[in-house]
């Protein structure tokens, strides 16, 4: 059985004011979705949160934080580490857009 098998999850994602800024959290609700798919993992617990702030010179102070287990029989470090590549990425990746204005 191979350890980095399909991982799906249903989230529950709620936006709201904080301050002058937005917060925007994700937590799993794994018995709220579609049913488990055969051969994929259901990841049941996840929890994250971006924080969106005025920066004091213009622009957005951005902050992500997640908190996951990938479940299965992936490692917890292995985890950690696509996790925290991924967000690096993720976040990359909207700045790029934005900028694009897309």
């Amino acid at each position: 059985m191979p350890i980095g098998r399909d991982r799906d999850t249903t989230l529950r994602i709620t936006r709201t004011r904080a301050g002058e800024g937005w917060e925007v959290e994700s937590v799993a609700v794994a018995d709220e979705g579609p049913p488990p798919v055969s051969g994929v993992v259901r990841v049941r617990t996840s929890r994250s949160l971006w924080r969106l702030v005025p920066a004091a010179a213009g622009g957005t102070d951005v902050s992500y934080d997640i908190r996951t287990d990938a479940a299965g029989l992936l490692p917890g470090w292995i985890a950690s580490r696509v996790q925290n590549t991924a967000a690096v990425k993720f976040v990359r990746a909207m700045l790029e857009r934005a900028r694009k204005g897309a």
